[in-house]
């Protein structure tokens, strides 16, 4: 994407809350349509969720995915951010199986990678809507909470728990990001996983974290360990509207991670 002579991202969201605003303060004043059903209030931000209507400029209807599957931003896009303050996006467009995907990657800028290969851009797709078609609400027994914990600073951790479509609950914490290589230690922070939001060799994604049981009361304390540390993941890939789900083990890690890339 050619980001080159773009506004700052804070003049870029004034401007879109102003026009939201001018559409609500139409819609209060003219709420119907008008007699020969052309002209309605509030039009312009109804048009804003459609994708057509916006020649494809809304970030309401446009997505981080690519023909379905979790894709890196561009290098220019992920500057842009970064330069702009922004570590993290959040967004709920468009489903994404039965627990947010998430996207971890470096900044690589002109040559020199920030932090060597330690991921500075974090995007979360958090769009559940389809993660059970078999269920008459087309989401079952699935549902995710997305947090984010914030010290007062510029640093911040993801966390995601909740259950997935078979019923195995999911939580998980990706690295902390800053702006800053000096993250401190805060009581809100905890230890991050490093492989979710990682892409595999295969195309999957690493996008969940399934909670270990270790409630067997004749384990060992190194058994109980190592069941904590052999943890289970769940892999995903798509094609359009097909999704397909997999397990995964961190014991696979060697040789079959791609890492934490970029699309160019």
């Amino acid at each position: 994407a050619d980001v080159v002579g773009l506004l700052p991202l804070h003049r870029w969201v004034s401007g879109l809350n102003w026009y939201a605003g001018v559409s609500m303060r139409d819609w209060v004043k003219n709420p119907l349509w008008d007699e020969s059903r052309d002209r309605r209030g509030g039009e312009a931000l109804m048009a804003y969720a459609h994708y057509r209507a916006l020649r494809g400029r809304s970030v309401m209807v446009s997505t981080f995915l690519r023909d379905g599957n979790l894709s890196f931003l561009s290098n220019d896009v992920a500057t842009y951010l970064l330069q702009n303050g922004i570590h993290r996006v959040v967004v709920g467009h468009k489903p994404y199986g039965d627990s947010p995907g998430i996207v971890r990657m470096p900044l690589y800028v002109a040559g020199d990678v920030r932090g060597t290969d330690v991921p500075t851009i974090e995007i979360v797709c958090a769009d559940t809507s389809f993660s059970d078609t078999r269920a008459a609400d087309n989401r079952g027994a699935a549902a995710s909470e997305v947090l984010v914990y914030v010290d007062g600073s510029t640093r911040s951790q993801l966390r995601v728990h909740g259950t997935l479509r078979d019923g195995r609950p999911i939580d998980f914490r990706t690295p902390v990001l800053s702006s800053t290589p000096d993250v401190l230690e805060h009581p809100v922070f905890e230890s991050g996983d490093d492989y979710i939001g990682t892409r595999l060799d295969d195309g999957y994604w690493v996008k969940a974290k399934v909670v270990a049981d270790c409630s067997d009361p004749t384990d060992t304390a190194a058994a109980t360990e190592s069941r904590a540390r052999d943890a289970t993941y769940v892999a995903i890939t798509a094609r359009g509207y097909d999704v397909t789900m997999r397990d995964w083990s961190s014991t696979e890690a060697s040789g079959t991670m791609s890492g934490h890339g970029h699309d160019g």
